[in-house]
């Protein structure tokens, strides 16, 4: 009805009067890579940028707080350092490098599709990182798990069925 209309109308309207732009968070990532510069090994703890990010950031100041750097791969690297971004990279890369080389070994399969809008879906989101952090809400991080493990075990599936000779 009309009052839900209405109720959706003021949701859309506040939401794009706060919106986040890449002009308001370019300072933010500079101030986060100086925090990297300072830290660079063990970072400054999980979940400590918004604590120590008041003390990096510089001009033009807004009255905003901060709680995330809307870049989860900058705000890892600063709360886990060098050494937690170098391991969580290489777990990524490693299971990268296996689903390419199983879906290479079985792309003929019909299953192909779907594990490409599941790679798809996985890509968007890794991509969507760099500007936001939806891997921080639970419901997105569980439905990338679902879909890594989803696509893991379709490979490994259809290459079973390649080997046994079943269609």
């Amino acid at each position: 009805g009309s009052s839900g209309r209405t109720q959706v109308d003021l949701r859309l309207a506040e939401t794009l009067n706060n919106a986040v732009t890449t002009a308001d968070r370019v300072p933010i990532w500079k101030g986060t890579l100086k925090i990297v510069g300072d830290f660079p090994l063990f970072g400054v703890g999980l979940g400590s940028w918004s604590d120590i990010f008041p003390r990096y950031h510089s001009a033009p100041w807004s009255a905003e707080l901060w709680n995330q750097t809307h870049n989860d791969y900058l705000q890892l690297a600063a709360e886990t350092g060098l050494i937690g971004f170098v391991l969580l990279g290489w777990a990524f890369v490693g299971g990268a490098r296996t689903l390419y080389r199983r879906a290479i070994q079985v792309r003929s399969s019909s299953r192909m599709p779907i594990v490409a809008a599941l790679v798809s879906g996985m890509a968007t989101t890794l991509f969507h990182e760099f500007v936001d952090f939806p891997l921080q809400i639970p419901a997105n991080a569980l439905l990338f798990t679902l879909f890594f493990a989803l696509t893991l075990r379709m490979v490994n599936g259809a290459r079973r069925q390649e080997v046994i000779g079943q269609p």
